[in-house]
């Protein structure tokens, strides 16, 4: 009777299919474990608290980190959108100037965007074509090099025009073109700088250009082994070329 009443004071009676035999053993065995284990440090739950306390604060850090990582992702995703846009803009912007300027020399194209989606692929495709012909991708196997720098040349400026800047030079672009893509390229050159009254174009080249109105000519040359630099008017250029064609 004793028994019971102390069993009965540990608490409720716990109802069990296991025989007394299985139990007992079971007791035995964790008595076994708990002896191997020794006595405990009094300091134990202080300890606990402490690393109960580390484990929050690093578990805190942790989602802060992760917050972190996702606010930094959606804001790179975010520019990344509003870079697609700009470019597109400015392609939009640039193409008709693009073909403005190719008009003056016979030719037209246009310009594509590839692979916007990713920013380490994407490209800008130029696409250009001269008397009549369909416009084709620009490359080294379908025009020659000097209808690539034509076309390049008018890309550049179509795309200057969007930078702004009081001065632009150009120097020796017509070393090695051949006389026909030349004169285009100086069609290019005099008609921008027509059109663009806010900016002064300085080209530099060792052959003659057509001289037009609005435009200064200055003549660099050795001169007894030195530089001599001369001013020339639109008269004084005209009657040169009449004496050299004399």
């Amino acid at each position: 009777m004793r028994r019971l009443i102390e069993a009965q004071s540990k608490g409720p009676r716990v109802e069990t299919t296991r025989k007394p035999i299985e139990i007992s053993e079971e007791l035995k065995a964790i008595s076994l474990q708990i002896a191997a284990i020794g006595t405990p440090t009094p300091q134990a739950e202080e300890m606990y608290l402490i690393a109960e306390s580390k484990f929050r604060e690093a578990e805190l850090k942790a989602q802060q980190l992760s917050d972190n990582a996702r606010k930094t992702y959606a804001e790179a995703e975010y520019r990344k959108e509003k870079w697609r846009e700009f470019v597109r803009e400015l392609i939009s912007s640039i193409e008709p100037e693009y073909q403005r300027i190719l008009s003056f020399v016979g030719g037209a194209g246009r310009i594509e965007l590839r692979n916007l989606h990713d920013i380490d692929k994407a490209s800008v495709e130029i696409y250009v074509g001269f008397r009549g012909v369909e416009p084709t991708l620009l490359d080294t196997h379908t025009q020659s090099g000097g209808e690539r720098i034509v076309a390049t040349m008018a890309f550049l400026l179509a795309l200057q025009k969007y930078i702004k800047s009081p001065f632009r030079a150009v120097d020796e672009f017509d070393v090695h073109l051949d006389p026909l893509n030349r004169e285009r390229i100086i069609n290019i050159l005099t008609s921008a700088a027509k059109t663009d009254t806010e900016t002064q174009y300085i080209i530099i080249t060792p052959g003659k250009i057509p001289f037009t109105s609005d435009m200064n000519v200055i003549i660099v040359q050795s001169v007894k082994g030195r530089s001599a630099v001369f001013a020339t008017e639109e008269t004084e250029v005209l009657a040169s070329e009449q004496r050299q064609s004399g």
